[in-house]
């Protein structure tokens, strides 16, 4: 990329030293290589639309086969299923964001129009493409989450990060590439990144010539450290509350009273009864202390639309005009597992909370009697190779619209402890979970 800055006096009625700065830019870039871009995108996109079908949207077929054939009570006539956000699949698979990273980096030129798009006010078209353009710096983001993620599960640290929201990052990203561009763009902290422009330049070009690449490397490495700093900050936080509630009450922290298996799995063996019927399918949820309203009242709020990501939050309010919530919810069994232990999130460092989707429950008189919200068993990490932590998953198939997590023997599920819990599979090979 070439560019070429000029500087025009302004009329004779300002003062003599007032200028106007000019500033133009050309790519060269050869057609070959825009036509690779264009391919590697386009196949980009079909593959993403592959892991949305295969990993997240062809599941939702099994579970409405299932309401249509058994469904969840004799007295619903109709059901009424809200679907997710898959973007919790998407970043399970690290190609797609090292591709997105890889894009990204190969054009630096376009990183640079977008930065002087942001750092001007004259054309707010410019202005908002550029903020658009700079949002890319969140796969840099996500790519680091991911690797990250999968150290914390060799290494055994999920308990020392707490998920994040990709919406929010996204956000982040959105305000990192946009405002905070035009602040550094406006004023003397464009040096930080004037004395990146110098490496890996040959000092015949010194005063001729910047290389783009090392303020990228340095713009990136800001997009990367802040989910790891943010994911830090708020489990230490998360802690310390923890730490003064159990202070405050006298008594200490629920999960210290008891072996870490034997509270791991005591989340999942309460069954909660909501409306009195044989054909219920069971129904969970964890079962707070003793004495604790506050307890009962958090888990109480898992079942909800509300305990979900920003951008699922601001969707669900514009809805509760037509399709409210009603006052018997049940579900979010997963997301309490996943509070009390970090060791059965697969993605540590992301929340799985707007992959839930949600049942509503007819009666025959149309009304809207039952929520159910149901996790997708991928969010859950079985740990099959820790025989004290495992789930295992039963080989039967039950009569029944979504899986179950509990200690109920079935044909191919003996409970060898009072602590035993499996995963029961419906025969339509649903892959939600109440």
């Amino acid at each position: 990329m070439d560019g070429c800055m000029w500087l025009e006096p302004l009329p004779h009625e300002s003062s003599d030293d007032e200028f106007m700065a000019y500033y133009g830019t050309i790519v060269w870039e050869s057609a070959r290589w825009s036509w690779i871009k264009l391919s590697v995108r386009c196949l980009l996109t079909l593959f993403t639309l592959r892991v949305l079908w295969r990993r997240y949207y062809h599941h939702y077929f099994p579970l409405l086969h299932a309401l249509e054939e058994i469904g969840i009570d004799a007295k619903f006539s109709r059901y009424a299923v809200i679907a997710g956000d898959p973007t919790y699949m998407i970043l399970s698979d690290p190609r797609v964001a090292a591709v997105m990273v890889a894009d990204l980096m190969s054009t630096p030129a376009y990183v640079c129009w977008s930065v002087l798009r942001v750092i001007q006010f004259n054309d707010l078209t410019a202005f908002s493409l550029g903020c658009l353009y700079s949002t890319r710096f969140v796969w840099q983001g996500y790519l680091v989450m991911r690797g990250v993620s999968y150290l914390t599960k060799r290494r055994r640290w999920e308990a020392k990060f707490a998920p994040i929201d990709p919406g929010m990052l996204g956000f982040v990203a959105f305000l990192y590439g946009g405002p905070l561009f035009t602040l550094i763009g406006n004023t003397s902290l464009i040096a930080i990144f004037h004395f990146t422009w110098g490496f890996f330049l040959p000092s015949a070009l010194e005063m001729e010539a910047i290389e783009a690449i090392s303020g990228m490397i340095a713009g990136a490495l800001l997009m990367q450290l802040f989910p790891l700093c943010f994911s830090l900050a708020l489990q230490k936080l998360a802690t310390s509350r923890q730490r003064m509630h159990g202070s405050t009450a006298g008594t200490s922290h629920p999960t210290k009273n008891f072996p870490r298996c034997i509270c791991s799995r005591r989340i999942f063996q309460t069954a909660h009864a909501i409306a009195p019927s044989t054909t219920v399918a069971t129904s969970l949820n964890p079962q707070p202390p003793p004495n604790s309203t506050a307890r009962n009242h958090q888990i109480d709020q898992l079942s909800h639309r509300s305990f979900n990501d920003v951008k699922n939050r601001f969707f669900f309010g514009l809805m509760r005009w037509h399709a409210p919530e009603p006052r018997h919810k049940i579900g979010g069994s997963l997301h309490a597992l996943h509070q009390r232990h970090a060791e059965y999130r697969p993605m540590p460092l992301f929340s799985c909370r707007a992959a839930d989707c949600f049942v509503l429950c007819y009666t025959t008189d149309n009304q809207l009697e039952l929520q159910v919200r149901l996790s997708f068993i991928d969010c859950l990490d079985t740990r099959m190779d820790d025989p004290v932590l495992a789930i295992p998953t039963c080989t039967s198939k039950h009569r029944a619209s979504y899986a179950t997590c509990n200690c109920q023997p079935c044909s191919t599920f003996k409970p060898t402890t009072s602590t035993s819990i499996c995963i029961h599979t419906p025969q339509s090979g649903s892959k939600w979970l109440v």
